[in-house]
């Protein structure tokens, strides 16, 4: 099976023949370890492997990417293949990848990186005054300059001449609201004003739906979110006000999408095990959580054999300071819990800066040793 009918028996649990694989690495990550990481994604998945070759010579179709994360100039420099292809809008948000320094974005949020290879932080926010909401200027989803509609069918092409599953990035909720009101003051608003919080996010529901509409015109395969709601221990706000305030917002993107034939694709940081059955009922097709965050046989309790998981090998221990046995056992528990023959996972783990090369190399053969059947 190629790797688009592979993925969507994965999400349908209807049985494959292996794991599909999602390369993952940080601009950090790359600029840390650079060849050396190169050499160990490019072997795997194995069965792909020579197409990672091939995309030394058609770097505009060949190069994995990474989401929003991913710069045209790394992708090229390390061209990798895994199972998906992707798309995305231009923006100017998370601020220039490889450069550190301020910059604004197209909402007027200014945010500063340290370190050019790590997301940095929005230190002005263009609503902190709720006075300037009702003259604030909103971004044009389907302004000319976000979609160029000719690489990106040239992309899509490409991805579906080499049989990949393709997913398109639209956008985020919760933290996009956090940049344009302040973390803090957007908290605030939650406990003192829920008015503030409705008109906020509709807004921004508005536009991640106009994005959505633009990917629908196009023949990709999933749609992709992605709000980090969890601290190390619970979610940042209750339960009931989650359910309350922002799970309508989640229901009209995610039933768009629904309604145009494609899956969903969510990610979320954080111990957001009291919410996982709500995203269940949402209708998220694939969901990418912290797994190290929660307890692992709760999470699978929740989920495993209902949603499909794109795995999350744990940044903070095992992929960083573990042995590389370590990384192996955790790996197997996951494809254990999670998977099996039948489907119901894709495998990927997130490398950055501090992950070591030999456990990154460990995590790669065990996708590839137990994620076969």
């Amino acid at each position: 099976m190629d790797s688009r009918e592979r993925v969507c028996r994965a999400i349908r649990f209807e049985g494959v023949d292996r794991v599909p694989v999602m390369h993952a690495v940080l601009p950090a990550g790359w600029y840390r370890h650079g060849k050396a990481l190169h050499d160990i994604l490019r072997q795997y998945p194995r069965d792909l492997a020579a197409r990672a070759e091939a995309a030394l010579d058609d770097r505009a179709g060949g190069g994995a990417t990474f989401g929003y994360q991913a710069s045209r100039e790394l992708s090229d420099l390390y061209p990798v293949v895994d199972d998906f292809g992707y798309l995305g809008a231009r923006s100017f948000q998370l601020g220039v990848v490889g450069v550190a320094g301020r910059s604004m974005d197209e909402w007027g949020c200014v945010w500063e990186r340290l370190d050019p290879g790590i997301v940095g932080q929005v230190v002005e926010h263009p609503l902190a005054d709720w006075a300037e909401f009702e003259r604030y200027r909103w971004p044009d989803p389907r302004a000319y300059w976000r979609f160029d509609l000719p690489s990106l069918r040239d992309s899509l092409a490409k991805a579906r001449a080499q049989g990949k599953y393709v997913v398109a990035y639209a956008g985020n909720l919760f933290e996009l609201m956090q940049w344009l009101r302040g973390y803090a003051q957007l908290l605030i608003d939650v406990g003192e004003d829920l008015g503030k919080v409705r008109a906020l996010a509709e807004r921004v529901t508005d536009y991640n739906l106009a994005t959505t509409e633009a990917w629908l015109e196009l023949d990709g395969d999933a749609i992709g979110f992605n709000d980090d709601w969890g601290t190390q221990r619970a979610l940042m706000i209750s339960p009931d006000l989650w359910r309350r305030i922002f799970k309508p917002f989640y229901r009209a993107m995610f039933d768009r999408v629904h309604a145009g034939g494609r899956h969903v694709h969510f990610h979320t940081d954080g111990n957001t095990i009291d919410v996982l059955p709500d995203l269940v009922e949402l209708g998220v097709d694939v969901v990418n959580l912290q797994l190290s965050a929660m307890d692992l046989e709760a999470t699978a309790r929740a989920i495993a054999g209902r949603v499909c998981l794109r795995t999350d090998v744990d940044r903070q221990y095992v992929l960083t300071r573990a042995s590389p046995e370590e990384v192996t056992a955790y790996v197997r528990r996951l494809l254990d819990l999670f998977g099996g023959p039948r489907g119901g996972l894709i495998a990927c783990g997130e490398i950055n800066s501090d992950s070591r090369l030999e456990n990154v190399a460990a995590m790669y053969e065990a996708f590839e040793r137990y994620g076969r059947y």
